[in-house]
């Protein structure tokens, strides 16, 4: 996160973090829910669609247990 915050206030841009424990996924979810957020916004490991199908995937949980819209960025 380090590299992000330092981009982030080298620009002046405001910005909130909040730590959680849990299942990522329902954490994300919850969080939004909490907030009020109009859309999630996530990114992508880049796993291929068989290691995806294998291991599971935040973003396929996230997008089935969300009421908002999901923008996946790569």
């Amino acid at each position: 996160m380090k590299p992000a915050i330092k981009l982030l206030k080298a620009d002046d841009i405001g910005y909130d973090m909040e730590i959680r424990t849990g299942h990522v996924a329902q954490e994300i979810v919850a969080c939004a829910n909490e907030g009020r957020f109009d859309m999630i916004v996530l990114g992508s490991k880049g796993r291929g669609a068989v290691a995806d199908m294998l291991l599971g995937s935040v973003v396929h949980k996230v997008m089935a247990l969300a009421k908002q819209p999901v923008i996946v960025v790569k």
